[in-house]
């Protein structure tokens, strides 16, 4: 289970109100009291407010993180928060493997990006072939009107044609 309770210790030794760290994550200071009484909340704003306290996520699970001495180190001795929690924080490799349900909700996200791309791509090419297709309507229709013009003349020229004949 997370401390969430180490959210308002974090703000508290990085001179930050729990005002200021809900305005800056965009949800109410109750939301914030209510994470460190229960413990819960999703993972998500759990990942922003550890961005903004400039701390790993991880840190809320890790039961031997000793605030007192972060406090030290890093915000009383100026470190970066590299040098006190590992290349993690910087980017590197996660201290414990993804579980599979997130390996596999990653996986599902690829594939949703992927079918995302695919449908784009579909739905570009029959646009394409809709405008062909109304070009080649407009071309018909203008024959037609072109063809009935000719009609109308070859049955003008026919009937002009009889006139003559029965005059004769």
């Amino acid at each position: 289970m997370a401390n969430l309770k180490l959210i308002k210790q974090i703000a508290e030794i990085k001179g930050m109100t729990i005002e200021q760290l809900a305005a800056k994550a965009e949800i109410s200071t109750q939301a914030i009291h209510l994470m460190g009484r229960s413990g819960k909340t999703k993972m998500e704003t759990l990942e922003q407010i550890a961005k903004i306290l400039e701390v790993p996520a991880y840190v809320f699970f890790d039961e031997n993180f000793d605030v007192r001495q972060f406090r030290d180190y890093v915000v009383q001795g100026h470190h970066n928060p590299t040098s006190f929690f590992g290349p993690i924080y910087n980017g590197g490799d996660v201290p414990f493997p993804p579980s599979e349900r997130e390996v596999k909700l990653k996986e599902e996200k690829e594939m949703d990006e992927t079918k995302i791309i695919g449908d784009s791509e579909l739905i570009k090419a029959k646009d394409e072939t809709i405008g062909i297709l109304r070009k080649q309507v407009e071309d018909l229709l203008a024959d037609k009107s072109e063809m009935r013009s000719e009609m109308q003349a070859l049955k003008a020229e026919i009937a002009d044609l009889r006139e003559r004949l029965k005059s004769k």
